[in-house]
């Protein structure tokens, strides 16, 4: 019969099993690093691979290329080429047409003349209002006092100041003159310094509503310049913005569209199916690992979190004294205090084979594009049990008598592929070779 033990031990094992839950919340931590690292690099080759998907498909603007991209994927709206091409060339006139108009505008025209820095004679003008400007600015500036402005208006300093000396507003007055004439040491009297002030700011006044005119003018050219730089550079670029634009549309179809709908499409054109395969395979890749690092460590962390936050609130709760001479049953407290190191390392040992072997895969081209078949199992070689996954477990539902063929599945896919080109070319009307690809 196993002994009891005593609020002592429990705190000693409660700091001991604390530590170790610690390190294997790290450890997940670590992992999640990781696994993020992963993930984010996935990303970036599954959006790479479909980049080179629509480039090989769409490798030009060119209305064939156009159709027999359409065709090839099931994308209508890219059919109407001569349309397509069509929009093209309008919006090609039409920039020519603005760009014409926009180097017939002086203020493009003159560009130079108006606005080149310290020489152009908008910006020269500019110059010399700052440059009179500026003193009175300096001095308006060091005058500046929150009853500046009512001191200028009442007249303070002049005979026609007829504020009377036992009102309050008389001594504010009188003392922020003195303030503001202590500034100004060469100065007797605001009275003396009052018709600088006045002139600084009528000055200010005309010069601030000048130069508000001039840079307003310096702007709207310079609008004009970049509405004429944005024209020429579209116009430069048109058609590569146009494929660009087209492919973006292709890209956006294929995720879209069924995969065994593709891979019958592009049977027999073996570089757009293995990049099909690829993107596919890499989204699924994804797809997995993500599951694969939720379900058998989202849980775990969640798990050791909750435990480490209950021991927490255990040992502050056995510490009061009223808890001193609290006995814990042997067989329980073994059980909890145990050695969990096996456990830890199966849990560990069985994560790292999953996540491993699915990270590690790489041969997409062995990948099917029919309905019947499983990329959990062709990243696994139908070694690894992937029921804990929603979509591996549908998949056996839907398919009871589905079993992984493993190196049989290259040879069965090679007559599926033949068959599958030659009924594309005949659904989509006309003769095959009609659409062959030079390049």
């Amino acid at each position: 019969m196993s002994r009891d033990y005593g609020v002592s031990d429990f705190m000693v094992q409660a700091q001991r099993l604390d530590q170790e839950l610690r390190a294997q919340l790290a450890e997940i931590e670590a992992r999640t690093r990781t696994h993020r690292a992963r993930i984010r690099g996935l990303l970036e080759q599954r959006d790479e691979t479909l980049v080179q998907l629509v480039q090989v498909l769409l490798p030009d603007f060119s209305p064939a290329s156009l159709v027999r991209a359409g065709r090839r994927v099931g994308f209508d709206r890219i059919l109407l080429a001569e349309e397509t091409t069509g929009k093209l060339e309008a919006e090609r006139t039409a920039l020519g047409q603005r760009l014409a108009q926009l180097e017939a505008d002086p203020r493009y025209r003159d560009r130079e003349l108006l606005r080149a820095p310290r020489v152009g004679q908008l910006a020269r003008e500019v110059d010399e209002l700052e440059d009179f400007r500026a003193p009175m600015a300096e001095l308006w500036t060091s005058a500046q006092h929150l009853r500046l402005a009512e001191l200028l208006q009442n007249g303070y300093g002049t005979e026609a100041y007829a504020v009377a000396f036992w009102r309050l507003s008389y001594y504010s007055d009188w003392k922020a003159g003195d303030e503001i004439l202590a500034r100004f040491p060469g100065k007797q009297s605001f009275a003396e310094l009052r018709p600088e002030l006045i002139a600084a700011r009528d000055t200010l006044t005309v010069y601030d509503a000048r130069l508000t005119e001039l840079r307003a003018e310096i702007e709207a050219g310079e609008r004009v310049e970049r509405a004429h730089d944005e024209t020429q550079a579209r116009l430069r670029d048109l058609d590569a913005i146009h494929l660009d634009a087209w492919r973006g549309l292709l890209a956006r179809h294929i995720t879209e569209t069924d995969l065994p709908e593709l891979g019958d499409r592009l049977a027999g054109e073996e570089a757009a199916q293995l990049l099909l395969k690829t993107y596919a395979g890499v989204a699924k890749k994804i797809d997995y690992l993500e599951q694969v690092h939720e379900q058998q460590l989202g849980a775990q962390k969640q798990n050791l979190q909750e435990e480490i936050a209950r021991l927490a609130r255990e040992r502050v709760k056995y510490a009061r004294p009223k808890k001193a001479y609290t006995r814990f049953e042997g067989a329980r407290f073994e059980k909890r205090f145990g050695d969990r190191s096996e456990r830890y390392g199966k849990m560990w040992r069985r994560y790292d084979r999953t996540y491993d072997t699915v990270w590690g895969f790489a041969d997409y081209e062995r990948a099917s594009l029919a309905e019947q078949f499983l990329w959990w199992d062709l990243f696994t070689d139908g070694q690894l049990d992937g029921n804990f996954i929603p979509e591996v477990q549908e998949f056996h539902r839907h398919h009871p008598g589905y079993s992984w063929r493993g190196d049989d599945l290259d040879d069965d896919l090679a007559g599926r592929a033949a068959a599958a080109s030659i009924e594309a070319d005949r659904s989509v009307g006309g003769d095959p070779s009609s659409f062959h690809d030079p390049s």
